[in-house]
Protein backbone atom coordinates (compact mmCIF):
# COMPACT_ATOMS: atom_id res chain seq x y z
CA UNK A 1 0.00 0.00 0.00
CA UNK A 2 0.95 3.89 -1.00
CA UNK A 3 0.07 7.03 0.83
CA UNK A 4 0.79 10.32 -0.43
CA UNK A 5 1.35 12.84 2.45
CA UNK A 6 0.33 16.40 1.21
CA UNK A 7 2.89 17.74 3.36
CA UNK A 8 5.98 15.94 1.89
CA UNK A 9 5.28 16.00 -2.00
CA UNK A 10 5.87 20.09 -1.84
CA UNK A 11 3.00 20.72 -4.06
CA UNK A 12 3.41 20.68 -8.10
CA UNK A 13 6.84 22.96 -7.24
CA UNK A 14 9.99 21.36 -6.31
CA UNK A 15 11.62 22.96 -2.90
CA UNK A 16 15.53 23.83 -4.55
CA UNK A 17 16.76 24.30 -0.98
CA UNK A 18 16.87 20.54 -0.87
CA UNK A 19 19.39 20.07 -3.94
CA UNK A 20 22.40 18.49 -1.73
CA UNK A 21 20.70 16.52 0.52
CA UNK A 22 20.86 12.81 1.30
CA UNK A 23 18.05 10.64 1.75
CA UNK A 24 18.36 6.81 2.33
CA UNK A 25 16.43 4.32 0.00
CA UNK A 26 13.92 2.72 2.70
CA UNK A 27 14.43 -1.12 1.13
CA UNK A 28 17.55 -0.92 -0.51
CA UNK A 29 19.42 1.35 2.32
CA UNK A 30 21.79 3.14 0.15
CA UNK A 31 22.55 6.72 0.12
CA UNK A 32 21.08 8.75 -2.74
CA UNK A 33 22.23 12.82 -3.15
CA UNK A 34 19.42 14.77 -4.82
CA UNK A 35 21.12 16.88 -7.45
CA UNK A 36 18.08 19.07 -8.83
CA UNK A 37 14.86 18.71 -10.18
CA UNK A 38 13.43 18.76 -14.05
CA UNK A 39 10.15 18.84 -15.26
CA UNK A 40 9.11 16.23 -17.95
CA UNK A 41 6.58 16.76 -19.80
CA UNK A 42 5.92 13.37 -21.23
CA UNK A 43 4.47 12.78 -17.16
CA UNK A 44 3.71 16.35 -16.84
CA UNK A 45 5.27 16.37 -13.46
CA UNK A 46 8.66 17.34 -11.95
CA UNK A 47 11.10 14.90 -10.98
CA UNK A 48 13.65 14.48 -8.52
CA UNK A 49 17.16 14.24 -10.29
CA UNK A 50 19.71 11.81 -7.72
CA UNK A 51 22.53 9.63 -7.26
CA UNK A 52 23.99 7.23 -5.74
CA UNK A 53 27.79 6.93 -5.54
CA UNK A 54 27.36 2.94 -4.85
CA UNK A 55 25.95 2.84 -8.19
CA UNK A 56 28.88 2.96 -10.80
CA UNK A 57 28.39 2.84 -14.79
CA UNK A 58 31.21 1.16 -16.69
CA UNK A 59 32.77 4.45 -17.63
CA UNK A 60 33.07 5.06 -13.86
CA UNK A 61 30.43 7.54 -13.10
CA UNK A 62 28.36 8.04 -11.03
CA UNK A 63 24.77 6.48 -12.34
CA UNK A 64 21.81 8.85 -12.14
CA UNK A 65 17.88 8.35 -11.50
CA UNK A 66 14.88 10.17 -11.71
CA UNK A 67 12.17 9.73 -9.83
CA UNK A 68 8.56 11.57 -9.51
CA UNK A 69 8.82 14.04 -6.83
CA UNK A 70 5.37 12.76 -5.00
CA UNK A 71 7.02 9.55 -5.74
CA UNK A 72 10.30 10.44 -3.92
CA UNK A 73 8.62 12.09 -1.01
CA UNK A 74 5.97 9.36 -0.33
CA UNK A 75 5.24 7.30 2.47
CA UNK A 76 5.27 3.49 1.67
CA UNK A 77 4.19 0.34 3.84
CA UNK A 78 7.20 -2.21 4.25
CA UNK A 79 7.42 -5.10 6.93
CA UNK A 80 3.90 -3.70 8.81
CA UNK A 81 5.11 0.05 8.74
CA UNK A 82 4.14 2.87 6.98
CA UNK A 83 8.05 4.59 6.40
CA UNK A 84 8.92 7.46 4.00
CA UNK A 85 10.71 5.79 0.49
CA UNK A 86 13.37 8.18 0.77
CA UNK A 87 14.04 9.29 4.61
CA UNK A 88 16.55 12.44 4.79
CA UNK A 89 19.78 11.55 6.60
CA UNK A 90 21.84 13.82 5.97
CA UNK A 91 21.25 18.02 5.01
CA UNK A 92 23.73 19.86 3.16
Amino acid sequence: MITTDDQDVRGLIPDFSLCGNRYQHYKNKKIYKVTGYRFDSSIDTWVVCHHCKEDVLQNGKCAKYTRPINNFFETVEHMGQMVPRFALVEGK
